[in-house]
């Protein structure tokens, strides 16, 4: 059982590296609402419930004008609206210099009901790689 729980977290990882080199293609598919410039990780401090703690996001791209915010989430469970609200506290955080923001949430087992009923432009949905 301890290599399974393992593996799915080697997998994990695997899931955020082919989204993060997938960003490009999905720029070209119009996927994306801009071709990046630059994508990678993003580590740092956040503010949750008033205490600062160690934090990352999965992919982070961008150019001149718009930035994107991404969690990757590869697990048997859809993700749902809580990802969403997670990730927009985390990007907070971010230095983003007045570019637009953009969040982007992959999912191998798809997105919840209320989050696909989300009308948002910000919002990027990805659940085929």
């Amino acid at each position: 059982m301890i290599l399974n729980d393992q593996y799915h977290e080697f997998l994990g990882f695997v899931y955020e590296d082919i989204i993060r080199s997938s960003i490009f293609q999905y720029a070209l598919d119009y996927k994306l609402p801009f071709m990046p410039r630059s994508t990678g990780k993003w580590w740092g401090q956040i503010c949750r419930n008033g205490e600062w703690q160690e934090s990352e996001i999965d992919v982070i791209a961008y150019d001149d004008h718009h930035l994107i915010v991404g969690e990757c989430k590869y697990r048997n469970k859809a993700a749902g609206i809580q990802e969403l609200d997670n990730l927009k506290l985390k990007a907070q955080f971010i230095p983003s210099k007045g570019r637009e923001l953009f969040c982007l949430l992959a999912s191998k087992n798809g997105f919840t009901e209320d989050l696909k009923q989300i009308q948002d432009s910000h919002l990027i949905l990805i659940d085929q790689i």
